[in-house]
């Protein structure tokens, strides 16, 4: 009776011992993940910037090819005036972001 009670004891100690083992491998690898999760986070907000530069660099291409084909002078001070209001907008909208 006292040997089958140290033995399930023993086998109880041995499962112990192995959950104890396996939390701190998943505990490592929640780490781990969360580590990259967060990398991966930084780099997608990276590409996402970078990505809207582009874009703005399309829209300065698109305006400057737009300009060099138009010859009326009030019209090109107008749409000048235009793409200032719109870099104003950009760049407050940089200034946010850097907040």
């Amino acid at each position: 009776m006292k040997e089958k009670l140290n033995q399930e004891i023993n086998l109880l100690e041995r499962k112990m011992g192995l959950l104890i083992s396996e939390i701190n491998s998943l505990r490592q690898e929640n780490k781990r993940l969360n580590g990259e999760n967060s990398d991966l986070k930084e780099n997608l907000s990276q590409k996402e910037k970078q990505i809207a530069h582009f874009k703005n660099q399309m829209k300065i291409s698109k305006i400057v090819q737009h300009a060099a084909v138009t010859n009326d002078t009030a019209g090109l001070k107008d749409q000048i005036d235009e793409y200032i209001r719109e870099i104003d907008k950009c760049i407050a909208h940089i200034s946010d972001e850097g907040r």
